[in-house]
């Protein structure tokens, strides 16, 4: 599955689908807002990351991480990477199409 993985995030349609999905995740949430200042405030994230924009990158990492979780699981559900990197363009396209929905 990694290696279908690695193929597929080398493919721009693929790639461009999972970005919308999970741009609409976090339009759709809002605990995944990125809210600066209680990022500032948290004195004990900051002592770890050492700066502030560490901290800061540490939260973005942590909310696209658990989101691409999200959508990569939601996308393998039933062998649903190995139907995108299917040589049949009628699928392919089927299945670009569901994924948006």
């Amino acid at each position: 599955q990694i290696q279908l993985l690695g193929r597929l995030l080398g493919d721009d349609q693929f790639v461009g689908r999972v970005y919308e999905v999970m741009a609409g995740m976090f339009e759709d949430d809002d605990d995944s807002r990125l809210d600066l200042v209680a990022t500032a405030d948290d004195w004990h994230e900051l002592k770890i990351s050492g700066s502030f924009s560490s901290a800061l990158y540490r939260r973005i990492l942590q909310l696209v991480s658990a989101r691409f979780s999200i959508a990569l699981a939601h996308v393998d559900r039933n062998f649903g990477l190995e139907l995108a990197d299917a040589g049949d363009n009628v699928l392919r396209d089927l299945w670009l199409k569901l994924f948006k929905m």
